[in-house]
């Protein structure tokens, strides 16, 4: 029984640090990053390049409604009943198998109870992903960064966004039109992660690849790569308000990655 009490006090501890560790987070990526003052240094006008991104909008979504539930409820509640073990005792073992279609009944009610009804769960679902659908990161990552770049004090670079026509221009192109630098931006990742499944939380994520090009060398002098995490809510909620919760973490994953971006490479 003590060490049971032990374990369970050890698994609520983990589980605790784990929601606050990735509540909210924006972080640079392992390859590091630009070095300070990159851009400011050495070129005169830099473009901003935001590559367009295409999101594969495919959420986990709830279990729905009694059925699923209770079914999804007592699979896990059967694993759970057997994974758990008679460590060896074949006599344990008997009354486990025994007691089984005691905890899958258990299990399902407990599912059924707390799955939400199927219409409920279709039309959070239907609000997440209009939230998502309806997100521009390229034009907002851009967005936030000439406003940041606009905020500095005695910056002399001379910050250019470039025009859909200008994106996939060769470096050689670029500098003929006067850009001696670009800041080049990739997304790579913008999706919702769901945690469980019958009454789940769900956060944001999103995640891009950054490098410097030197449009008169057409050579890379720096990159780097950034992650976001937004705060953790559940699923529902989220989706209240045509997903408000939702669309605020879009807009807050664009300004943090954005100020980063900005201090790297010129502050």
């Amino acid at each position: 029984m003590i060490r049971l009490k032990r374990q369970l006090l050890c698994s609520f501890i983990v589980s605790f640090i784990l929601v606050f560790t990735i509540s909210c987070a924006t972080e640079r990526g392992p390859s590091g990053r630009i070095s300070e003052g990159a851009l400011e240094r050495s070129h005169d006008v830099v473009g901003i390049r935001v590559r367009p991104y295409t999101l594969n909008i495919n959420i986990n979504e709830p279990s729905k409604g009694a059925g699923k539930g209770a079914l999804t409820g007592a699979g896990k509640a059967g694993a759970g009943w057997l994974g758990g073990g008679a460590g060896g005792d074949p006599y344990a073992a008997v009354v486990l198998v025994a007691l089984l279609p005691v905890a899958i009944v258990t299990g399902a009610i407990t599912g059924a109870v707390m799955a939400h009804p199927e219409d409920e769960v279709i039309e959070a679902t239907t609000a997440i992903k209009g939230a998502l659908a309806d997100a521009r990161p390229a034009i907002g990552i851009q967005e936030a960064i000439v406003k940041d770049c606009a905020d500095l004090k005695g910056r002399q670079v001379k910050v250019r966004p470039l025009s859909e026509s200008e994106i996939n221009m060769s470096p050689a192109q670029l500098a003929d039109l006067g850009i001696d630098a670009v800041l080049d931006i990739e997304i790579s990742h913008l999706d919702l992660i769901v945690f469980g499944d019958l009454n789940p939380d769900a956060s944001l994520t999103m995640a891009i690849r950054s490098s410097i090009l030197v449009t008169d060398m057409g050579t890379v002098s720096a990159s780097s790569s950034y992650s976001y995490m937004g705060k953790r809510h559940n699923y529902f909620e989220l989706a209240e308000g045509d997903a408000y919760l939702l669309r605020e973490s879009i807009k807050q994953s664009y300004k943090e990655i954005a100020g980063l971006l900005v201090t790297d490479s010129f502050k």
